[in-house]
């Protein structure tokens, strides 16, 4: 008989029940990718493609300003605002990266709720491979559109 912390030892995932001080970790996540993820959606997305965080109450681009170039972050929150109003094009065309980091951020916000609130899931490498595969693959993509919007100007 299977227990909910059986192990399958040829495996490196393993099927758990969380303990209460993971599940308030995994809560505690998804409750901050909540609120980051209703930010965004409330925001109105620049028409120039960045400056969205401004609403915030933050700076315009240091680098954009002084140098005339766009930072790697520039157009992430603009990009949020756009994909979390359903226009997933326009999200993209402001920051592939911030895109992908906004459908991300919803993705695991809502498996985090659902291990907070089951107590289930997956503990081990699987898990933290894919993480550490999906956090790895956004910071290369933006490392490459900033690359790309360097040489292009």
């Amino acid at each position: 008989m299977l227990t909910t912390k059986s192990i399958r030892t040829n495996e490196a995932a393993v099927s758990v029940q969380w303990t209460a001080s993971e599940r308030l970790a995994f809560a505690s996540v998804a409750i901050i990718l909540l609120v980051m993820l209703g930010m965004a959606s409330w925001l109105v997305p620049d028409p120039a493609g960045v400056g969205t965080h401004q609403q915030l109450g933050l700076p315009g681009c240091t680098m954009l300003t002084v140098f005339g170039v766009r930072c790697p972050a520039c157009g992430m929150t603009t990009s949020w605002a756009h994909t979390l109003d359903g226009d997933l094009v326009t999200g993209i065309r402001a920051s592939l990266s911030g895109a992908l980091l906004c459908l991300a951020s919803l993705f695991l916000m809502l498996a985090f709720a659902c291990f907070a609130i089951s107590g289930k899931g997956f503990r081990g490498v699987r898990l933290s491979l894919f993480l550490l595969i999906l956090l790895g693959s956004i910071v290369s993509i933006s490392v490459v559109e900033w690359l790309i919007r360097l040489a292009v100007g």
